[in-house]
């Protein structure tokens, strides 16, 4: 999932969003809902699953996009890549980028029939709505002999036999008790990290997708649960995620438990130590990112010596 993060560009304390959000987002900007925001914000688009970031730039509002999505697509499209892997990374993009923008749109057509047909609503109620007393009436007419009240002394028996092993049953929860993927995927956006956390403990964890154990991961990885946030995802994740919220310091004492070259070398290039990065960057996972620091380490390692 492609997501974006900015640094001076927040909502409800939040700078990091879905691109769905941030397109919902900067045609509210186009249409002139927030007029006391700013006209302009800094970003970066990511992948979600690798945390590495694909394209960096400035959003200006009136620049004659409508959307932050189609200034993406519109960069990115206009980039000239030197490689073969960097071209087939392009093409992905493009092609994941165009699929957000259907799946944006189509949801909005979706919201604006529904708003626009309430009629539609209201007599499906009405049907229902007759169907069910025509079916009372019959009911009503059979409970009025002998056999009928018998039958209803049954279901009142049955209810109250029903209602007495619900009260009695420990193992009983509310439906409230649980919260939804949904809710709890909202509440992790809000910054309810708290919530959603416990949200997640309560729920059956053989359900859980790897997209929501990664969530759930991050959401441990805030709060320094490190040992729990790698049985769900494992070391490599977790790393990934404090090195793009630029926590280094924290990556360093996660390091120290859970060792890994990919944790050693963007360490090393975090403190300008390029010999050592050099030494760790045979068994890194090579993003981009990595691809490019390793270069310029070796560049910057020869002009120290």
């Amino acid at each position: 999932m492609l997501r974006i993060k900015t640094k001076s560009f927040h909502i409800k304390n939040q700078s990091d969003f879905s691109l769905e959000e941030m397109m919902s987002y900067t045609e509210d900007m186009e249409a002139g809902k927030f007029p006391e925001s700013l006209d302009k914000f800094d970003y970066v688009m990511y992948d979600e699953q690798t945390y590495e970031d694909i394209l960096e730039s400035t959003y200006k509002v009136n620049s004659g996009y409508i959307n932050i999505q189609q200034q993406i697509y519109t960069l990115l499209k206009a980039t000239a890549p030197d490689t073969e892997e960097l071209k087939r990374l392009k093409r992905q993009y493009l092609i994941a980028l165009q699929e957000v923008d259907k799946s944006y749109r189509d949801k909005k057509v979706a919201m604006n029939k529904k708003k626009n047909n309430p009629d539609n609503t209201k007599f499906q109620y009405q049907r229902q709505n007759n169907a069910n007393k025509t079916k009372q009436k019959e009911i009503l007419e059979k409970l009025k002999g002998k056999r009928g009240l018998m039958f209803l002394g049954l279901i009142v028996f049955v209810m109250l036999l029903v209602y007495i092993l619900v009260v009695t049953d420990p193992n009983k929860k509310g439906a409230s008790d649980v919260a939804t993927k949904e809710e709890i995927y909202q509440q992790a956006l809000l910054g309810e990290e708290e919530k959603a956390i416990d949200n997640f403990a309560k729920l059956d964890q053989e359900t859980l997708t790897k997209k929501d154990k990664q969530i759930y991961a991050q959401l441990l990885a805030q709060k320094e649960e490190y040992d729990k946030a790698v049985k769900l995802s494992d070391a490599k994740f977790v790393e990934a995620y404090l090195i793009s919220r630029d926590y280094y310091s924290a990556l360093e004492e996660f390091n120290k438990k859970y060792p890994t070259n990919n944790g050693k070398f963007d360490l090393a290039i975090h403190q300008n130590k390029f010999s050592d990065a050099i030494n760790y960057s045979q068994g890194i996972d090579k993003t981009n990112n990595r691809k490019k620091t390793t270069g310029k380490s070796v560049y910057r390692d020869r002009q120290f010596k």
